[in-house]
């Protein structure tokens, strides 16, 4: 594809961020290993050594230093490694199952934020 020519459909804002993540499905229910590479309030993206199917909803849980890692629902949009890339590039898009999985959404953002402030301030 022609970069020139793609258009990003993302409704929210992205924040870069680089944190350790576990994803659990159907086709993996010992979990996958993957890197949180940015996130937004519809959803992450992610990179890992294992695809994962579309369509296929799945459980992620993302590191929290010193914490309870953050568990949330959500469903995998794309998987693609290019040609030859090692790595997949996964799009998940976030379900939240209740009030209490949308308060942890909006948690992760405010760290995203509040991390992506003090880089762009040093």
């Amino acid at each position: 594809m022609d970069n020139n020519s793609f258009t990003d459909s993302r409704r929210h804002l992205r924040y870069d961020i680089m944190d350790f993540a576990m994803i659990y499905g159907a086709s993996h229910p010992q979990g996958v290993r993957a890197l949180v590479v940015d996130l937004g309030l519809g959803g992450i993206a992610i990179r890992s050594r294992e695809a994962l199917e579309a369509d296929e909803k799945i459980r992620i849980q993302i590191g929290k230093s010193g914490g309870t890692p953050y568990e949330l629902n959500g469903q995998v949009r794309y998987c693609d490694n290019g040609q030859s890339n090692p790595l997949y590039s996964i799009g998940i898009q976030f379900e939240p199952a209740n009030h209490e999985e949308k308060i942890s959404i909006a948690r992760l953002i405010n760290e995203a934020f509040q991390r992506s402030c003090k880089q762009n301030s040093a």
